[in-house]
């Protein structure tokens, strides 16, 4: 069995406050318009947003077969210090590949006027 995380790091000149509106707070309505050959919807099917809230991504038919549509369940939102925490319930590859999967997204200074969005995977 595999053990540790995988990291991924984009570095941006933008402000956290701006980062964590667009991906936290208005996702939902942003990404399907960003990437609308990946995403056709994102909505909440349970809940507002906050902790124990459910999301479901549907995929267009780019993606694979697989991934027509994945539910995430909202586990942390911490506004303060800019953390995005949820976990795969249902869809995608969960239960074919993954037995689970765990997402926690950070917003966090870099360097000088940079931000860094993090998003770490456990394995």
């Amino acid at each position: 069995m595999v053990s540790g995380s995988i990291i991924f790091e984009v570095e941006t000149p933008l402000e956290a406050q701006r980062l964590w509106n667009a991906f936290v707070k208005d996702g939902h309505n942003l990404l399907p318009k960003q990437v609308p050959e990946v995403s056709s919807s994102i909505a909440f099917i349970q809940g507002d947003g906050g902790v124990g809230s459910i999301r479901k991504i549907n995929f267009t038919d780019a993606a694979e077969p697989e991934l027509s549509f994945v539910k995430e369940l909202v586990e942390e939102v911490d506004e303060e210090k800019f953390v995005y925490r949820y976990s795969h319930v249902e869809g995608g590859m969960f239960g074919k590949i993954l037995a689970s999967a765990k997402i926690r997204g950070q917003i966090h200074p870099k360097r000088r006027r940079w931000m860094c969005v993090q998003l770490c995977i456990p394995l």
